[in-house]
């Protein structure tokens, strides 16, 4: 294999030797924008994550008037506190959801993984009961990149070149996978009780008194397809984790709180976005001329094919994945792409194009 000229002059460890990266020099909205001019749809937000645009005034505004009126850092382990920090944690946790009373911040969901972790460990420290140090995960999960993080997750490929490191104090179940994993005929509840048998029988096998936590993803990420589980599946594990005293760790970088599509509303909420995804991207194809044959092919070609399946790919329609969890694949990408036909004649392209014929 070559290494690219361009990777091998470079000084940053870059993912790909071969293949040299496009550069990034502004961004606008939905776009990147690439040193040779060209617009690239951030369709995949990053890792997934990155919501907010790019060259947004607001976000200017708020961090330049926070810099110049408050103060940019304060160390979390001084005996000092600040009001940004302070103003965050009463946002999410003001209601007390589920209990939750504290937050602490830190700078990825590796190092929050580990960080709960410690907590775990420490707790049960504080409680008398040292020798509670086991954790059990889930099979096919991720909770970081770190190796406390990647010790508590159950994809094996990414774990695999580092057994050597493997905490020896981790097991794992099966996830809540139902397209995958229900037998047939069986329902949602029955499902349910046969994984929440399974960690029980895991919490018995290891013995309770050396179970510290059981730490899962409300929606897994990627290597899993942002999969929510089946209604009843969260409040069984919750039941079987306060029977025997064992602390539950939720990791929600999928989910952030809010983001999970729970109604009809949010749904329409997301077909929305990528709606206005798609009217951004027709405001870049003016050289169509109302060509209707023509734009329909670049239509298919440039942005339904490839976007419905980077969407398959990341799950972003959580809703949508959750209704058709016991469809085959080929059908649930034809029902995507049929709902991106719904979304251009709904925005009827044609109204906003030069309707001039070739």
């Amino acid at each position: 294999m070559s290494t690219d000229e361009f990777v091998a002059r470079s000084h940053v460890l870059h993912r790909a030797f071969a293949e040299r990266p496009s550069k990034i020099v502004a961004g606008d909205g939905i776009s990147l924008i690439l040193e040779n001019g060209k617009r690239v749809i951030d369709a995949s937000c990053g890792p997934s994550v990155s919501c907010l645009g790019h060259s947004q005034p607001e976000i200017f505004e708020a961090i330049t008037n926070h810099l110049r009126d408050d103060i940019a850092y304060v160390y979390s382990g001084s005996p000092y506190t600040n009001g940004a920090t302070e103003e965050l944690a009463d946002l999410l946790l003001a209601d007390k959801p589920g209990g939750l009373s504290k937050a602490i911040f830190v700078n990825s969901g590796s190092e929050a993984t580990d960080t709960a972790l410690k907590l775990a460990v420490q707790y049960w420290h504080e409680r008398g009961q040292p020798k509670r140090t086991h954790f059990i995960g889930r099979k096919q999960s991720y909770h970081g990149n770190t190796i406390g993080a990647l010790c508590v997750s159950g994809h094996e490929s990414r774990r695999e070149f580092y057994q050597e490191f493997m905490s020896p104090n981790v097991s794992f179940v099966d996830p809540c996978y139902a397209y995958r994993m229900k037998h047939k005929g069986e329902s949602d509840e029955a499902f349910v009780q046969r994984l929440a048998k399974q960690f029980e029988d895991e919490i018995l096998r290891i013995g309770p008194h050396l179970v510290a936590a059981f730490i899962a993803e409300t929606v897994s990420g990627t290597t899993l397809g942002c999969l929510p589980a089946v209604p009843g599946y969260f409040r069984a594990i919750r039941d079987i984790c306060d029977k025997y005293d064992i602390l539950l760790i939720l990791d929600e970088v999928s989910t952030k709180k809010k983001n999970i599509l729970k109604s009809d509303f949010e749904f329409g909420f997301a077909l929305l976005t990528f709606s206005r995804l798609f009217v951004e991207w027709v405001k870049q194809v003016p050289c169509m001329h109302g060509n209707k044959k023509k734009f329909e092919v670049l239509i298919f070609k440039q942005l339904v094919k490839p976007l419905v399946v980077a969407l398959y790919r990341y799950r972003e329609f959580y809703y949508i994945r959750k209704s058709l969890m016991h469809f085959p694949l080929d059908l649930e990408v034809s029902l995507m792409a049929t709902l991106f036909k719904y979304v251009i004649r709904a925005y009827n392209p044609f109204e906003k194009l030069n309707t001039d014929t070739d």
